[in-house]
């Protein structure tokens, strides 16, 4: 699969999906600048009490990980356990959440991400 790893930075207010393949990772080619998604908080934050909004920011990050075979969780104010909270919730009654906590490599907490980040984040021996 030619991009069939990923990045998913968030934050409360936003969030940036990065897939990649092999080849991109050899060369050092992870771009922050490039997302192949990138979405704001509709209401402004999450988890200040619109959890629609919540839900649909993370709905369509989740979404843009269909076909992945592993992923790796960065970002910060407590969203990436937010999100792993929600993917838990739901693996009972969703396939696709089940399966992407199965993928998940690893989770950090990254303020910003840059090239250099995710290149380093890409690059993170996969979970056993």
């Amino acid at each position: 699969m030619p991009q069939s790893q990923a990045i998913v930075w968030i934050s409360n207010r936003e969030a940036r999906v990065f897939r990649f393949g092999n080849e991109a990772l050899a060369q050092g080619k992870l771009k922050a600048d490039a997302p192949l998604l990138a979405l704001k908080h509709r209401k402004g934050e999450m988890q200040k009490g619109d959890l629609a909004s919540d839900l649909a920011m993370m709905d369509r990050a989740i979404d843009a990980l269909r076909g992945i075979s592993t992923w790796r969780l960065i970002g910060t104010d407590g969203a990436c356990e937010y999100l792993v909270g929600y993917l838990e919730k739901y693996k009972e009654r969703d396939g696709h959440c089940a399966r992407l906590l199965t993928q998940l490599s690893g989770v950090a907490e990254v303020a910003t991400p840059t090239d250099a980040v995710l290149n380093e984040q890409a690059r993170q021996p996969q979970a056993a």
